[in-house]
């Protein structure tokens, strides 16, 4: 390590050995500037005023001992401390070094010999600690400044939100009292009009609750009620709410969970509803006309439940799995026809890792998808499984 003015304070009453010290560098090629003091009041004089490169200090003073000069955090010194001593003490040595010592040096002709080495070890690891300590304070305040804006995005969601979803209801309410109106009949064209209302808004009042509910998670603030869930039963319960979606695209759907068999999970049975269902109606949108959805379930023996849903739809390339669980990630879809906003399987990763599970995701490009949903198993005794 090369430096062009080394300054090196030395704290050292005994002036034989002080002179030893200096006239061990006598054969370096650029010479330090030495400061030397006697004493542990005129050493901390010192360092009140200016800071050195490194610090050389002897171990008994006459007014205490140099390990007064150790900094409480070795990664919060603003120098490097080498002590000296004129006794091999070996417990002082483990002493200072585990107080932030960076080195303990015996004196002795030989060992004075080999102090210019010492300093150069020391500025070396001293050098790569301050980087080491520079990357970690600027990944900290990265980190810090990741969270605050997450947190301002979470609050900048939540409160646009609520605030539409107010005047949204309204319009929703008002197009449903035109749409029941015995007294006042609406005519055919008025009739689409207000069914186009209806649609439209309830389309964007589901967009501002999945906005909510990705906010939530985001924040921590999302609240579970966890439970041993009949997974067979949520199944029945969407395909039966999703069947116009089905029809319409003459979608097949195959249930091959073994007729019979019950399988349990422990989760909160209504954002389990929600995470199957964006699952399934993704399954549904990018579906091909007459194509398959299919249902199977697994018990893998340790305690968890394999929930998978198939299709044949247009699946992707598995180079692009990882954007799919991107919030507002659509991919290649933006120019489609297919309504979405990229939330919805964003939203089921999360609430899946909140009831400790997960997602993954395997798809062939033209063939389908498979997505599984691992989530613990449950007992009919009203407790999470485990292994058995």
């Amino acid at each position: 390590m090369k430096r062009n003015n080394l300054n090196i304070l030395l704290v050292e009453d005994d002036e034989t050995d002080g002179e030893a010290v200096i006239r061990s560098f006598k054969d370096n090629i650029r010479q330090p500037s030495f400061f030397v003091v006697p004493s542990i009041f005129k050493a901390k004089a010192f360092l009140s005023e200016s800071t050195p490169d490194i610090v050389i200090a002897d171990l008994y003073l006459p007014d205490g001992n140099g390990m007064e000069l150790l900094s409480t955090d070795k990664h919060e010194a603003l120098y490097p401390l080498v002590i000296m001593s004129g006794k091999g003490d070996e417990e002082r040595a483990v002493e200072a070094m585990k107080g932030g010592a960076f080195d303990y040096l015996v004196k002795s002709d030989k060992s004075m010999a080999f102090i210019p080495s010492i300093v150069r070890m020391v500025l070396r690891e001293w050098e790569t600690l301050r980087k080491k300590n520079r990357a970690e304070k600027k990944l900290i305040k990265a980190k810090e400044e990741a969270e605050i804006a997450n947190r301002t995005k979470s609050e900048f969601l939540t409160k646009v939100s609520h605030e539409l979803r107010t005047p949204m209801n309204a319009i929703l309410g008002f197009g449903q009292l035109l749409e029941m109106d015995t007294e006042e009949t609406l005519g055919p064209q008025q009739k689409i009009n207000v069914s186009h209302i209806l649609k439209a808004g309830n389309h964007l009042l589901a967009l501002i609750n999945e906005l909510l509910d990705l906010s939530h998670i985001e924040s921590g603030e999302m609240s579970l009620s966890l439970e041993n869930v009949n997974v067979q039963n949520i199944l029945d319960d969407l395909v039966t709410s999703v069947k116009p979606l089905v029809d319409e695209k003459s979608i097949n759907v195959v249930n091959r969970i073994s007729m019979g068999s019950e399988y349990f999970v422990w989760a909160d049975r209504v954002r389990l509803k929600q995470v199957l269902l964006n699952v399934i109606a993704n399954a549904i949108k990018y579906n091909r006309i007459g194509g398959t959805i299919s249902f199977e379930c697994e018990n893998n023996r340790i305690g968890r439940i394999y929930i998978k849903i198939k299709d044949t739809g247009i699946g992707i390339t598995e180079d692009k799995i990882g954007e799919l669980f991107k919030p507002f990630s659509r991919l290649e879809k933006e120019t489609s026809l297919e309504e979405g906003t990229g939330i919805g399987l964003n939203i089921a990763k999360g609430l899946t890792e909140l009831m400790g599970g997960y997602i993954e995701v395997t798809s062939v490009l033209g063939e389908g998808s498979c997505f599984t949903i691992d989530l613990p198993i449950g007992k009919t005794d009203g407790s999470p499984g485990g292994e058995y």
